[in-house]
């Protein structure tokens, strides 16, 4: 986007770039304010371009003034006499310059600071003040100089690369400074080797060649970003599959070979997160009220839990919606609601999906999650399951969960773990002839792996529960009945989960009837 905006301006009078440059900046910055959520503002390329473009406002104003003060061979000899006596001042800009460090000071100390600052003031004051760092003293010597000149060489770089890096790790909400830290070294090495390797060969062409660079490279973008939804357009196959031809109704889609299968699968794989996401708040962490429900609804409903709870949710919404007068939806990555998932921050967040339970006071509630510590193993030497110190702590957190719920709780029963790494090879496994029998070995992980002593637990609560709680149970809809077992793939090999352990879309409506049923019971 920038450097396309950047050769774009080349096309035109020099006098007309930097209004150009500062019209974009202007409408990008107020896209910014008025973007609909923080998550948009956050991710939208187009609401982030106003800090390139300051940037590129810099470059031209201090290569302008640079331009207009070529001077004569003794001017020059004294002014290199003059920055010898005095290095760390710009004789253009004295006054300022004396106060440059103050700048440079006030930067870090925003971006440091150990309360959070709002967002828009962090990113435009830091913004700002790193272009009037730049302008004011260009040939200037700061504090810190060669660490300064290294990160502004591979500045470019460095945004491009440590994004991916950072909004995955907001994405799934790892909620670990060490790690995050981890990811900032790793962009700062990887953004290095991109520096020396090619952008500084790439600042050596001249700027049709770094035109046809970015055409070309802005195409193989487009190509790899959009691969799977361009082989199921125009059905594209890259093996000789054995060709066949089978309609899925819940998809609306034929298939006619395992290459399309495999492309269908990738495409939910890539899209499983998006798939999450709230419609209205391009978000799925934190707390969020679900719209457009039909009207005459009566009752509050609130859905709580990991990302199987978010997954679950437009589902609820669609055959539950009918009843409800509020959605409300607390969920965040990993993070069991009955039983602490072991991640520090998952413990916080158990007592904060309590605590907004008892405020929202909802009329039925479902929670959510993949038994990740429910199926730890029984201690040793303990036969009977009454004395398990996990089933009590589960019971004692959904007792006070029922306190402040005056209907009804919905479980998500266990049920066998999906094997990611062979999930992903369905179409291959397929296309190898494997027997149905032979690639549920491989895809379903050993049921003594946790899922047993967690079907048992689960058992025990809503045993215990009685007719407040009711549960959804994947095993039910996704049962073979040849094998009277779990299957989690269709007769071509598409797959009823992601490589995230999420219902995919095909399964979602194989699931539809179950929940149409339990949401008539409620």
């Amino acid at each position: 986007m920038v450097p396309i905006l950047f050769l774009l301006t080349r096309c035109v009078s020099p006098k007309f770039t930097l209004l150009i440059f500062s019209t974009s900046g202007v409408l990008s910055f107020f896209y910014h304010l008025l973007a609909s959520n923080p998550e948009e503002a956050f991710k939208s390329v187009l609401a982030r371009v106003w800090q390139f473009v300051l940037g590129m406002i810099v470059y031209l104003k201090v290569s302008e003034r640079q331009r207009n003060q070529k001077v004569s061979e003794d001017e020059v000899a004294l002014l290199e006499f003059m920055r010898n006596e005095e290095k760390k001042e710009c004789y253009y800009h004295r006054a300022v310059n004396d106060n440059i460090n103050v700048v440079l000071l006030a930067t870090s100390a925003i971006t440091s600071y150990s309360i959070q600052l709002n967002p828009l003031f962090a990113r435009v004051t830091t913004t700002c003040f790193t272009a009037l760092f730049i302008y004011c003293c260009p040939e200037n010597e700061p504090p810190f100089h060669k660490v300064f000149h290294f990160f502004g060489d591979i500045s470019f770089a460095l945004y491009l690369i440590h994004w991916p890096f950072y909004a995955y790790w907001k994405m799934i909400g790892a909620g670990s400074s060490m790690i995050l830290a981890l990811t900032l070294v790793a962009a700062v090495f990887i953004a290095t080797i991109a520096h020396l390797s090619f952008e500084k060969w790439s600042l050596k062409l001249g700027w049709r060649s770094v035109f046809f660079l970015v055409i070309v490279l802005a195409a193989f973008n487009f190509t790899a970003v959009y691969k799977e939804e361009i082989e199921m357009h125009f059905k594209v196959s890259t093996t000789s599959s054995e060709s066949f031809q089978v309609f899925n109704q819940y998809l609306n889609a034929t298939f006619t070979s395992f290459d399309q299968v495999d492309a269908q699968n990738r495409l939910w794989q890539k899209n499983d997160f998006v798939q999450l996401e709230i419609p209205g708040s391009k978000s799925w962490v934190g707390i969020h009220n679900r719209i457009n429900l039909p009207p005459g609804g009566t009752s509050k409903f609130m859905i709580v839990g990991s990302s199987t709870a978010a997954n679950l949710a437009p589902l609820i919404q669609d055959e539950c919606g009918f009843k409800a007068k509020s959605i409300v939806q607390f969920t965040f990555p990993a993070c069991e609601p009955i039983y602490p998932t072991e991640q520090s921050h998952c413990i916080k967040k158990l007592d904060e999906f309590h605590k907004a339970v008892a405020i929202e006071k909802p009329d039925y509630l479902f929670l959510g999650g993949r038994f990740l510590n429910m199926g730890n193993r029984l201690a040793a030497n303990l036969t009977n399951l009454e004395y398990d110190q996990v089933l009590a702590v589960a019971r004692d957190r959904l007792q006070k969960y029922m306190e402040s719920v005056s209907q009804k709780i919905v479980l998500i029963h266990a049920f066998p773990r999906p094997s990611i790494p062979n999930l992903e090879k369905l179409a291959q496994l397929f296309r190898e002839k494997k027997t149905p029998l032979e690639i549920d070995k491989l895809v379903i992980e050993p049921i003594e792996n946790g899922y047993l002593i967690a079907r048992e637990r689960y058992d025990a609560l809503l045993k215990g529960c009685g007719h407040r709680c009711d549960f959804i149970d994947y095993t039910t809809f996704l049962r073979d009945n040849t094998t009277n077992s779990v299957r989690y793939f269709n007769d071509i090999g598409l797959s009823y989960f992601t490589l995230g352990l999420h219902l995919s879309p095909l399964a979602l409506e194989l699931a539809r009837p179950t929940m149409a049923e339990l949401c008539k019971r409620l």
